[in-house]
C-alpha cells in the first residue's frame, strides 16, 4: 500500500484484523487513531544512523509484548513506550 493515504492503510489493517509497523509518525496521534480503535500500531522513530538500534529494540519489544491489540507502541533506538486504551 505504498503511497496510500493513512486512512486507507488504517482501514485495510482493520478489515484484515492486523497490527502494523510504520515509520509514519502520523499514526502516533491517538486523537486520530485511539488505541481502542485498532489491532495495534507500532511507530518506529529512527534515522538512518539509528536504524539497526531501532530494529534491535523492536525485536526485544516483539519478544516481550505478546498482545499488540488496542495499543500504540513508539519504538526508538533504546526503548519503547506503550499506550493502551483508556
Amino acid at each position: 500500500m505504498i503511497g496510500a493515504k493513512d486512512s486507507q492503510v488504517f482501514s485495510r489493517a482493520q478489515e484484515l484484523g492486523l497490527s502494523f509497523i510504520t515509520r509514519d509518525k502520523g499514526f502516533g496521534d491517538i486523537r486520530k487513531f485511539p488505541p481502542s480503535s485498532h489491532h495495534g500500531i507500532v511507530v518506529l522513530r529512527m534515522t538512518p544512523r539509528t536504524m539497526l538500534a531501532v530494529h534491535g529494540t523492536l525485536k526485544r519489544m516483539l519478544l516481550e509484548e505478546k498482545d499488540l491489540g488496542e495499543a500504540l507502541f513508539i519504538v526508538d533506538h533504546n526503548k519503547w513506550r506503550k499506550r493502551k486504551k483508556l
